[in-house]
């Protein structure tokens, strides 16, 4: 997006299950050396989806890799940021006046994952036992449309893990799903989702394809609804800032609290535990405290989206939309 004043400002949205600070910092070193994109301007998001593919430093313990893994992943992680730093281009050498409207819609698939177990959840709805715990079931949207009132592309997001499916397969999960819902229904318009604050859900009941479809249909009606209706002009006016905030840590692990996790049952924990203590092993100084990303992004006088890093619980979106009011945004992962 563009302001009259010639303010840009990027956003990219990948369905991957994670990203990590290194492939963060790489990206945006290339766009800021490529398009003088300012840090405060550019906005890196993932859907946090489970399907996708694993990328340069993360999920270190979750899954056992052996060379020609890392050899994969590696190679996809350089060409999957070949293919945002192209896409930027792309997007940058075809400007075209546009309009902005904002709106928001609720979808209700999202289930509190720590207050309800999810073996309970059909007995539950089968008996019409409500479900616990606190949710947010909105469902922000954003629409780009030409001057004619043409829709161009749109910009949705909900609060929910996409791990619908827990297969070993490439599979978009329901943000995939609607995603590829909106786009068939809407010829030549690109569909971007992103996720809020939903560290803490879970889509329930879960585990089939058929579910996986189900809960894509939910949440692209939701949005389509909110097309329809009437939407609010957003103000051309661009304001960003970033942030990183230092937090300590409340405990540095020792080798006393780690060993015992070693001698575990092969676990994630216990594979974690492992490389610690060879870090130890290595007189490896642990740092005290990490530092925690904070982006804002504010669009006219009516939209302000935040943006934070890793994986968000939805009590910091619910706290942000009461403190800052009506039109605020917030992007978790």
């Amino acid at each position: 997006l563009k302001s009259p004043d010639g303010k840009r400002i990027v956003l990219v949205t990948t369905d991957h299950m994670g990203m990590s600070k290194t492939v963060y910092e790489s990206i945006y070193s290339r766009v800021n050396q490529r398009f003088k994109i300012d840090r405060a301007d550019f906005m890196l998001t993932f859907s946090h989806n489970h399907c996708g593919p694993c990328l340069r430093d993360d999920l270190i313990d979750y899954y056992p890799s052996d060379d020609d893994q890392h050899k994969a992943v590696e190679k996809y992680t350089d060409w999957m940021e070949n293919q945002v730093l192209d896409a930027i281009g792309d997007a940058l050498a075809k400007w075209q006046p546009a309009q902005l409207l904002m709106g928001e819609g609720d979808c209700t698939f999202a289930v509190n994952r720590r207050e309800n177990p999810e073996a309970e959840v059909p007995g539950m709805i089968g008996a019409g036992i409500p479900f616990k715990g606190v949710v947010d079931h909105y469902v922000p949207v954003l629409a780009v449309k030409s001057l004619k009132g043409k829709l161009l592309g749109v910009l949705f997001g909900y609060a929910c893990h996409p791990t619908t499916l827990s297969i070993n397969s490439w599979c978009g999960d329901y943000p995939g799903f609607a995603q590829i819902n909106l786009e068939s229904s809407h010829p030549g318009v690109t569909a971007m989702f992103f996720n809020a604050c939903g560290a803490d859900q879970n889509p329930l009941p879960r585990r089939t394809i058929e579910l996986c479809e189900k809960y894509g249909r939910m949440l692209s009606d939701a949005v389509e609804k909110v097309l329809a209706d009437p939407m609010k002009p957003v103000s051309p006016v661009i304001r960003t800032s970033f942030k990183s905030a230092g937090l300590a840590y409340e405990e540095i692990v020792t080798r006393e609290k780690l060993v015992p996790i070693a001698g575990g049952n092969a676990s994630v924990q216990e594979r974690w535990a492992k490389r610690m203590l060879n870090l130890i092993d290595r007189d490896t100084i642990f740092p005290t405290s990490t530092t925690y990303p904070v982006q804002a992004c504010k669009l006219g006088k009516e939209l302000l989206m935040i943006g934070i890093g890793g994986e968000s619980v939805v009590d910091y979106s619910l706290r942000f939309k009461r403190e800052y009011g009506q039109g605020t945004w917030v992007c978790g992962y």
